[in-house]
């Protein structure tokens, strides 16, 4: 709801403030759903820092009474959306790959033509570094 946009964009900012850049590195591939219509992604090492933010985000988040997927969150960077992957391995093994996340970002997502497209609303830099917790 475009209303509530601006509380949501100062509880991000307020999270993510004192935020540090996130050490991460890519473990193997995956996905969800049925396998003949899969989002396959690119699954990611465990990251304390990652894992507190998505923490103090959905804490702020139920706070406030704003709606967000409570299932359980799996570090992931999205491939491929409707990938037909019947008959391949659950998990494919890819080589691991590091590197930082400097800020977050709120997109908004909406379907042009059937396609989803994903549209930033605000970008918050992430500044300290952190110790490496790979």
């Amino acid at each position: 709801d475009e209303a509530t946009l601006p509380s949501l964009q100062s509880l991000l900012q307020e999270c993510a403030q004192g935020g540090c850049k996130l050490p991460l590195t890519t473990t193997h591939c995956g996905y969800f759903g049925a396998p003949a219509n899969a989002i396959l992604y690119a699954a990611l090492a465990p990251c304390d820092a990652l894992l507190a933010l998505n923490e103090t985000l959905r804490s702020q988040l139920r706070l406030a009474g704003e709606a967000f997927d409570t299932q359980t969150f799996t570090p992931h960077i999205t491939l491929a959306r409707k990938a037909n992957l019947a008959g391949q391995p659950i998990m494919m093994e890819i080589p691991a790959v590091s590197f930082s996340a400097d800020a977050l970002t709120l997109f908004h997502s909406t379907r042009i033509a059937g396609k989803l497209c994903y549209d930033p609303i605000l970008n918050i830099p992430l500044g300290k570094e952190t110790g490496g917790d790979l």
